[in-house]
Order: C-alpha cells, then structure tokens, then sequence
C-alpha cells in the first residue's frame, strides 16, 4: 500500500500493524469496494503480512476482526487464498478483503512435483 493521508474520523484511532500471526508471510488486498471507506482504503490497496502478523501498514480494528479467522486458517493450512467481507461500523461501506499466502502454495506445488 502506498503511504496516503488518512481521512478524518472516528475510526482512524482503531488502526492497528499487528493481526493473528498466519506464521508465513502472506498479502491482504481489497478486491472490492462499496461505499466510501472512512479511511480511504480503496480497491486493490495491499498490505505484506509477515510471519509474526505485523503488517507494512495499519488496518482498522473491524478489518482486523474478519481477517482473524482467514489468517488462522492458512495458519492451519486449511485454505491458502480466502475472502472475508468486513462492514465498516461507521458508515454504509463494505470492502472485500482477499489473503494469499503465495510461498505456502509454491512451496507445497514444488514438494508435491518433486514427489512424483
């Protein structure tokens, strides 16, 4: 994500760097958009998760709360690309976060080709 001013707001004091650690790094990116968000997080705006759950850029707090569960589960293994919808609780906008964890799946592709 590009570094931006952030808009003025009630939501602004709930940004956060650190989420549930998915303990391989991973990309969250916003695949889609309705409304304005208070932040002015926009479509296709990133952030690089490292293993540990910092990010390279503050999130919201509510991002934060639906992106939990995505990031447990490629901490698990159970899903390496998810999407979670996150309603912000300040105005009427929705944006869809998508998470990819492209070395767990390149890493797996190759041990699984090396098997055969």
């Amino acid at each position: 994500m590009t570094a931006k001013t952030l808009n003025a707001g009630p939501s602004t004091r709930n940004l956060i760097n650190t989420l549930p650690a998915p303990r391989t790094p991973c990309t969250v990116g916003i695949s889609g958009a309705k409304g304005a968000c208070p932040l002015g997080f926009t479509f296709e705006d990133t952030w690089e998760i490292d293993a540990e759950g910092h990010s390279n850029y503050p999130i919201c707090q509510p991002a934060a709360v639906v992106l939990s569960p995505v990031l447990d589960n490629i901490l698990n293994g159970r899903d390496m690309e998810a999407v979670a919808e996150c309603v912000c609780p300040f105005n009427d906008s929705r944006l869809t976060f998508v998470v990819h964890a492209p070395k767990v799946i390149d890493e797996r592709y190759r041990t699984e080709k090396a098997r055969r």
